[in-house]
């Protein structure tokens, strides 16, 4: 059945689908679209096989020491890798420092801290290791380091 007009009509482009894998064939022209999908199919996969298979935490270095100094406690985080139980991978390719009373200075900063560490609704007070495992364990993280 033929169009009866010579109007052409194209779908919105919409989110991939990290569920699908592209049907390659013999002579298939990929296009964006296509590319698209094969990433989103396997950035899946190999997030689903590392959550599944090997789980979360550190996987190389991030040796975490603490340190006095005059202008307050500063923390030092060394280079290294480890997996959020997202599945994702983070890598912190230098070591990263930061004063603690200078980052909770920051009302945005403070107030994050202030919401985690609320008394829970028993009564008692909130164990700061629920929220602060090991570093980058926090979902809330999303692979982006927090300006410290």
């Amino acid at each position: 059945m033929a169009s009866c007009s010579d109007a052409q009509t194209t779908l919105a482009s919409s989110s991939p689908d990290s569920r699908m894998h592209v049907n390659y064939t013999l002579g298939m022209v990929l296009g964006v679209d296509d590319f698209t999908q094969e990433f989103a199919y396997l950035a899946n996969r190999d997030q689903w096989a590392i959550r599944e298979l090997i789980g979360y935490g550190t996987l190389s270095g991030l040796p975490v020491r603490l340190d006095d100094t005059a202008e307050g406690p500063r923390v030092r985080v060394g280079a290294g890798s480890a997996a959020v139980p997202s599945g994702k991978l983070v890598c912190v390719p230098s070591e990263q420092c930061a004063l603690i009373n200078q980052w909770l200075a920051k009302p945005d900063n403070a107030g994050r801290v202030g919401d985690l560490l609320e008394p829970a609704s028993d009564g008692g007070t909130a164990d700061a290791q629920t929220y602060f495992p090991r570093p980058l364990c926090g979902e809330s993280l999303d692979n982006q380091v927090a300006a410290l």
